[in-house]
């Protein structure tokens, strides 16, 4: 019980922190989640200069572990990537399937 007691304690202090708190502690994020549409979120990942390098489209998981959540449908995703690829670059992008 003492070991759960001093997590506990750990990760308070952690939770307790600031989006700006870890600006200054670490710098500026190197990806942003946003709410594609309900139930689904795209991460964008960038460079130094801002830039877009990825974007991880998946579903929104609110689990304490965020690798336990489901897939998303080929019908959902070919609809995200509609709407966030405009159709001039999306021959530039492949599709990772696992």
């Amino acid at each position: 019980m003492k070991p759960i007691l001093i997590l506990l304690v750990l990760c308070t202090g952690v939770v307790a922190q600031s989006r700006d708190d870890l600006r200054k502690k670490y710098g500026e994020p190197v990806s942003e989640t946003f709410l594609l549409r309900p139930g689904i979120t795209v991460t964008a990942s960038h460079n130094s200069n801002g830039q877009i390098t990825e974007l991880v489209i998946a579903p929104l998981v609110t689990d304490l572990i965020k690798s336990k959540g489901n897939g998303l449908t080929r019908e959902v995703l070919k609809i995200s990537l509609t709407n966030w690829c405009p159709r001039p670059h999306a021959a530039q992008h492949k599709l990772a399937v696992f």
